[in-house]
């Protein structure tokens, strides 16, 4: 019995990307799900004040110098070269330093807030978003940081498992917060899925935590790891571009509407996001005990093609889903439903390259990184912004302008790595392109043309389980994670 249950647990172990995959997926859609019922709730304009008070948040998090950028690379290269004592100090100065900085932080900005909300110079909805926002910071830092160590450690079963129970409880408690007090409910359900993280995730992340700070692996962790944040922060103002654009040219209502696309974009992002940081801790580890690049892009060639694959058959369901929950459960949302299902096909093609993306960083490539990062900011820039001013003032404009930034920076990057590495571009392309065209342009056509969306549906779905079989057959020995 025991072999039995031992062999279970080995087996399990080896298929751990399908299970954080599958969580992730349950988890979107649970998310999904909340977005639309909280829509249901809160109108347009208080959802685009929502929209903008949770930017100071986005903003807040890059107030650490790099030393948590610094963590999620270096923390599982020292795991994986046996380096236990270094990546014990990385730990406990990365933790303690975020912790002192977020708490100043939000101290120092909620009195200058509530200063500046004493003179009358905000709507209360403002003020208590800013406050809320400023404080969640620390919570979900602390989740994020709990969650990434357990996942380096192994446990990525674990992790699928408590990301459900996690989305499950919050969205439960945010739906019933939403439906009592509307607008303000709506801070419920991240507040209590970080909390509820951090209770999952406490044993093997924070339980062995010792709050001290080693002034030169602090030091070193901000010189290294200060390129990466700047080259995420440019990926944050990349991804903040749209709601500029729409907030400096249209309306705070007109963004309460663009939530539709920027929920579905969140929450398809998730699906690449969790399976690129999967494999990237694998890979990090990977290369922490060979140094091989080679060996490392293979990999990466391996796991690109498996995110493409389940990227784009979800990408395809939510695009034929998507009406059909606005229409029934928001209708007050739906001028957003065109722009969603465009900022989707984005999604499909920009998480493609996300682990190769991560190749740049685990090789220290920070010019190269900062660079690319720099040009997707004025793709994205320019093309939204000048689809709105040749186009006209409409949301659909800056979806395209978007959706086109990442297309432009997936191809970039693809020639760059081929360049760099000296591998085939036509290689990178088929790992990373191939699964995703060969799902979406058939399915697109269908939805096009064919009267019944159910039998469009299910003729795409058809079509993508098909090539699927077909890739996995095609690259066995490739895919299997020897």
């Amino acid at each position: 019995m025991n072999k039995k249950v031992s062999l279970l647990v080995d087996r399990l172990k080896k298929v751990d990307y399908l299970m954080i995959t599958a969580s992730t997926v349950i988890c979107s859609l649970i998310s999904f799900i909340y977005s639309v019922l909280a829509k249901k709730y809160v109108p347009p304009i208080e959802y685009g004040i929502f929209s903008t008070c949770t930017l100071i948040q986005t903003y807040m998090n890059y107030i650490q110098f790099g030393v948590f950028n610094s963590y999620n690379r270096d923390y599982p290269q020292m795991i994986g070269a046996k380096k236990d004592k270094e990546a014990a100090e990385l730990k406990n100065t990365a933790i303690t330093f975020m912790w002192l900085i977020y708490s100043v932080t939000a101290i120092v900005g909620g009195c200058f807030l509530w200063i500046q909300y004493g003179k009358h110079l905000f709507d209360k909805r403002y003020f208590f978003g800013y406050i809320v926002s400023m404080v969640f910071v620390l919570i979900d830092t602390t989740a994020n940081f709990s969650m990434y160590t357990v996942r380096i450690h192994g446990k990525y079963n674990y992790s699928a498992l408590a990301g459900i129970i996690k989305t499950v409880i919050a969205v439960t408690l945010g739906i019933i917060a939403i439906r009592r007090f509307g607008y303000f409910g709506l801070y419920i359900m991240p507040v209590v899925g970080a909390l509820v993280s951090i209770v999952l995730y406490y044993k093997g992340s924070l339980d062995d935590i010792k709050l001290r700070i080693n002034r030169i692996v602090l030091k070193t962790s901000m010189i290294t790891g200060i390129p990466l944040m700047i080259n995420s922060f440019i990926w944050t103002i990349v991804s903040s571009i749209d709601k500029f654009v729409i907030l400096g040219f249209m309306t705070t209502e007109d963004l309460g509407i663009y939530s539709v696309p920027l929920m579905g974009f969140s929450t398809m992002v998730l699906i690449p996001q969790s399976i690129s940081q999967v494999f990237y801790n694998k890979i990090s580890i990977v290369y922490g005990e060979t140094k091989d690049e080679l060996k490392l892009l293979k990999y990466c060639n391996r796991y690109t093609m498996l995110n493409s694959l389940f990227t784009s058959a979800v990408a395809v369901a939510a695009f034929y889903i998507l009406p059909i929950f606005v229409s029934y459960y928001m209708p007050n949302y739906s001028d957003g439903v065109v722009p969603a299902q465009i900022l989707l096909i984005g999604v499909a093609i920009y998480g493609t390259t996300l682990l190769y993306g991560n190749i740049f960083s685990i090789l220290k490539w920070n010019r190269e990184l900062i660079v690319n990062s720099v040009l997707l900011c004025i793709f994205n820039t320019v093309f939204s912004t000048s689809l709105v001013l040749l186009l006209g003032r409409d949301i659909e404009n800056v979806a395209i302008g978007t959706s086109l930034s990442y297309a432009a920076y997936s191809i970039m990057l693809l020639y760059k790595l081929a360049e760099k590495m000296g591998f085939s571009i036509r290689k990178l392309f088929y790992y990373s392109y191939a699964p995703v065209l060969i799902a979406i342009i058939p399915s697109m056509i269908l939805y096009f043309t064919v009267k019944s969306t159910i039998l469009a549906f299910i003729l795409s779905m058809g079509i993508i389980l098909i090539s699927f079989v077909w890739f996995i057959k095609k690259r066995k020995g490739d895919l299997v994670n020897e």
